[in-house]
This record gives structure tokens, sequence and C-alpha cells, in this order.
């Protein structure tokens, strides 16, 4: 029978510390036995259920604040088409998913604009919209409506369907 673990430790040693299985058992023991739960301990089971929603095996859990946090080592990664002799770019910068529906937020720069908006694909990647909007302008201008206009839509929405969002979607 492993001993029962307490642990005391300052922030700087628990952003070091690797929690264990048995820990995380430890504290829905203690939840199931109306103690109030630290913050840290708080933490350390939304990481845990995070790991399990993913299909991670409970046996092999690690603590690690990255995952708690959601840091996407995708955020700031640049797509780069050549759209008739002009260069646009598209930074991407999160992904939020809804229950039908994927959202791939960025920004795009193009023919010395800049626009934010958002990508939406259903849950198998094909987009259903795109929305972006002219950030320098105090007018409704929509990346969309000129892309239309010089007749470049279906070719950007081609950029994204078959470069982009297989990139975002690994």
């Amino acid at each position: 029978m492993k001993p029962k673990i307490n642990i005391l430790i300052t922030n700087d040693q628990f952003q070091r510390l690797n929690e264990s299985f048995d820990y995380v058992l430890s504290l829905y023991g203690k939840m199931r036995k109306g103690e109030e739960l630290k913050p840290s301990e708080k933490d350390v089971l939304m990481a845990f259920e995070k790991y399990r929603s993913k299909g991670g095996d409970e046996e092999d859990f690690v603590f690690n604040y990255d995952d708690l946090y959601d840091l996407d080592e995708r955020e700031g990664l640049e797509f780069t088409y050549d759209l008739n002799g002009k260069t646009f770019i598209f930074t991407f910068s999160e992904e939020s998913k809804k229950a039908n529906e994927i959202e791939f937020f960025g920004e795009v720069k193009y023919d010395g604009n800049e626009y934010l908006g958002v990508i939406a694909t259903d849950k198998r990647g094909y987009i259903v919209e795109m929305d972006f909007y002219d950030v320098q302008s105090d007018e409704d201008i929509r990346l969309q409506n000129i892309l239309n206009q010089e007749g470049n839509y279906y070719e950007i929405e081609n950029f994204f369907q078959e470069e982009v969002i297989p990139d975002l979607m690994r």
C-alpha cells in the first residue's frame, strides 16, 4: 500500500512537480469527503480532466501547466499565397470548437490592409463560412466582399480549404 501523500510546496516547486495518478485519486478522495481543495489542487484536477477528455491514459498522466492553459503551438503560424501578384497572408491566432463547428481565428494581410476574422468549418474541416473585417477602417469593409468584387473569392476559399485548414487540424 502506498503512503498517503501530503504536499506543502512553493509555487516554484509546484511548477516543476509532476503529479501522478495516485495524487489525482487522493484529490478525488478529498472531494468525496467534502474537503475543500486548494486552488493548486483544483488546477491539477482540471488538467487531469482535459487530459482524459483528449483520450489520454489516466495512469500516464503528468501534470503540466502548458496543458492546463492550452498553450497552442500553432499560434502565429503564417500561411502565404500569391494572389495575382499580391501577397495574401493568413496568421493563425486561436481555435474554438463548438458542437458542430470549428472556428479558426486569425489575421489576414492583403493589398496593404489588415483584416481580423474567422474561418468556420464543420467538424470534418469543410468551410461553411469566412468573415474578415478591415481593422483600419471605420466603415464595414469585409475582405470576402473585396475578394468577390475582384473575382478571387473562390481561389482564396480553396487556399484555406486545401492548405490552411488541413495544417491547422493536425
